[in-house]
């Protein structure tokens, strides 16, 4: 070590454990962690004169030719259901790798195998084969079965999902193929490189396998390696291999840059999570160290480094500042269900994640290619069903924001013109906030999907709602989306303090069992963890534990063991965090359908514009209203549900009177606006038709038959 710490000596230095032939595998003396050695100057792989670290296991086949770009890879990640097949995410692998490669451009093919069956892969290699496009990488992440004891041979297996031909089926089969047998497999179409995560104990038996079969390098990755770590790892490696270098020369450099900048990720308090974990992918190569890319031109380099390989996302919401977290389980079954189903439905209460859900699900799809549009609808676009085409349209063709069904003679014609443009592409549309959507477009919304479903086969529609499917475009396959789990719950909960910059104050030694009984009292509801992550920053896991279980018997005592009470607890918690005179205005909302306007507000409450205003801005920032223009809140409909079910009789009386007066002096204002502003007051009755009509049948039920006719006469 000290002779390579001389400043006098230039040359490359690399340590290199070797294995011949006739030696068994030092399994232990493979496996240690290299890298990480060091002496009193620093880790021997850092600073001016850095050390390589080689692992050399006999086999590895012949020299291989380099190849030109674009490099293909091809990803697989069975997931049976019957075998445990290790981190509960299965894009635990596949998703740093396409991440990491964003930036490259199509200078990187990606193929991700779906279905992950061994007649899917052997299908998928012979067609590349055939086509002249052979893949060059496999990136492999699944289930390695051991021999048991008692059987002759030490043989390891893989575990691919067996061919599924039901839709009924709940559980997919695990198919076993013996290494040996899928290396030989691979050599055959010419793959020389394969990555994936393995086990400690299986390390060196596994790349041992595979080199002598005539892979020519393997690189494990470490089952827990963190995600950043693998986006920055590919990005440098692939990087490196297309500029010309060898793979243990690409494997070294992305190393060093894992090992230059430690940094991965936020931490609580606002300081930043730092890892020495560059020892965490390691290279095993055989005989040879091969180039696996002729280094291309550089005009050649820069016009694929332009071109994307990213399908279009449309206005696609992105992901939370937490990212997505759990419900990979919920993830797969809508992938294997889009497989005989066209049309998916996710139902959920109000705050569970629908719609997190969704876009996640959508962006994994269209990074592996499965789609090549995604389009992205909301109540907001439906206002009219000629708006609901140009927005999808806008979305999904060529011309991007610049087409309108104006140009066309008809709102069909442009339908036509836009599947006669599209229905060859795979396409996902995003049908989201059903509930909100106007029922009457039902009769043209039922036409037009039905055209598109029924000449469109690679089109598939995705929707969410707390109530049920809509009525068009059915059968729809519905799926419940669950509770997270309590770890998943509790990981929530630290990236919502992370990205609020909100550290907890410090708790005692026990403060993670206390979380837990937190967690699992709160059910597991999304909504309300962003609302106990708040409280566990202001006072601590113990304090936020007992003013839980205080919310959680008064809750009882009001609705008894409701299944919604989860949901309850999200709005109470956003409700006590608002001064006690304004939580009493609030329960004027229980008589809101869908919304309110503010002038309904002010005058209901007897208040000025400002202090309106200002509660009314309370409420939005704490997402249980949202500002839709005109003066107008749209009220989470949970809320108005949750209040009314507060309210004693008298209380009842006397709101539903100042609610019914105010709307009646609404309706007398939009009565005079509609002959000097028209286009507004239109505006303004389609937001407020819902309380309109709910005005109107308070006064027939009261038997107030004069102001039923007058408030009739002011609609018409």
């Amino acid at each position: 070590i000290a002779g390579w710490r001389d400043p006098a000596d230039l040359r490359e230095h690399r340590l290199t454990l070797q294995l011949q032939a006739d030696q068994s595998p030092p399994s232990t003396l493979l496996e240690l962690p290299w890298e990480l050695l060091h002496d009193e100057n620093g880790f021997l792989i850092q600073g001016k004169q850095p050390v390589e670290f080689q692992r050399r296991l006999h086999g590895g086949g012949d020299p291989i030719p380099p190849a030109p770009p674009p490099l293909r890879l091809l990803v697989i990640s069975p997931r049976p259901d019957t075998e445990p097949t290790g981190h509960p995410d299965y894009r635990r692998s596949a998703l740093p790798l396409l991440e990491g490669l964003d930036s490259l451009g199509a200078l990187i093919e990606i193929c991700v195998l779906m279905p992950p069956t061994l007649a899917a892969l052997e299908k998928q290699l012979n067609e590349a084969w055939a086509a002249g496009r052979p893949f060059n990488a496999l990136h492999l992440d699944g289930y390695l079965l051991s021999s048991a004891a008692d059987e002759d041979t030490n043989t390891l297996r893989f575990a691919f999902e067996a061919d599924q031909n039901s839709p009924v089926a709940k559980y997919r089969e695990a198919e076993f193929l013996p290494i040996p047998a899928l290396a030989s497999l691979l050599t055959t179409y010419h793959i020389r490189l394969i990555a994936l995560p393995c086990p400690a104990p299986m390390i060196v038996p596994l790349a041992t396998t595979l080199l002598a079969t005539g892979i020519a390098a393997v690189i494990i990755l470490h089952p827990e390696a963190s995600a950043e770590a693998l986006r920055r790892f590919w990005n440098t490696f692939y990087e490196e291999l297309l500029r010309g270098a060898r793979i243990a020369q690409a494997v070294f450099a992305s190393q060093r840059r894992l090992a230059s900048d430690t940094y991965r990720t936020q931490g609580l308090g606002g300081g930043g999570v730092h890892l020495r974990d560059w020892f965490a992918v390691q290279l095993y190569l055989g005989s040879h160290d091969s180039r696996l890319a002729l280094r291309p031109p550089l005009e050649f380099w820069r016009r694929l480094l332009g071109q994307s390989t990213i399908g279009s996302l449309g206005v696609l919401p992105e992901l939370p500042p937490t990212g997505f977290i759990g419900r990979s389980r919920n993830l797969l079954s809508m992938e294997r269900l889009f497989d005989y189903y066209s049309a998916i439905f996710i139902r959920g209460p109000s705050g569970a994640g629908k719609t997190a859900t969704a876009v996640a699900l959508a962006r994994w799809l269209v990074r592996c290619g499965r789609y090549r549009h995604v389009a992205y609808l909301q109540d907001d676009d439906v206002s009219e069903f000629p708006t609901l085409v140009e927005r999808l349209g806008q979305q999904l063709l060529p011309n991007g924001q610049y087409w309108t069904v104006g140009r066309y003679p008809g709102i069909w014609q442009a339908v036509d013109h836009l599947w006669q443009t599209l229905h060859d592409q795979p396409t996902l549309i995003i049908l989201d906030q059903i509930e909100e959507w106007p029922p009457e477009h039902d009769e043209a919304l039922e036409r037009f999907w039905k055209k598109l479903l029924d000449e469109w086969a690679n089109l598939r529609l995705l929707s969410m709602g707390r109530l049920g499917p809509p009525s068009f475009a059915a059968p729809w396959k519905e799926m419940v989306l669950g509770p997270l789990d309590d770890d998943d719950a509790i990981t929530l909960i630290g990236r919502i303090l992370i990205a609020n910059g909100e550290p907890p104050p410090a708790d005692e030694h026990d403060g993670l069992l206390s979380l837990r009984k937190l967690v699992a009292l709160a059910g597991g509801h999304p909504g309300a963890l962003h609302r106990l992550a708040h409280e566990i920053s202001i006072q601590g896991i113990h304090a936020t534990l007992e003013y839980l279980r205080s919310i959680r018997l008064e809750l009882l005592h009001r609705h008894g063991d409701d299944f919604q009470w989860t949901l309850y607890l999200e709005l109470e918690l956003a409700l006590r965090r608002l001064p006690p005179g304004d939580r009493d205005k609030l329960v004027l909302l229980a008589f809101a359908k869908n919304g309110i306007n503010r002038q309904v507000l002010q005058q209901a409450w007897g208040i000025e514009k400002q202090p309106t205003d200002r509660l009314c801005e309370h409420l939005v920032a704490m997402n249980l209203a949202k500002d839709e223009g005109y003066g107008h809140l749209r009220i989470n409909p949970a809320l108005s549900s949750y209040l009314n079910g507060q309210l004693d009789a008298q209380q009842r009386t006397t709101w539903r009177e100042r609610w019914r007066a105010a709307m009646e002096q609404f309706l007398s204002i939009l009565y005079q606006q509609h002959f000097k502003d028209h286009v507004r007051t239109l505006r303004l009755l389609r937001l407020e038709l819902p309380n309109l009509l709910a005005l109107l049948r308070d006064c027939q039920q009261h038997l107030l038959p004069e102001r039923t006719a007058r408030l009739a006469g002011q609609m018409e």
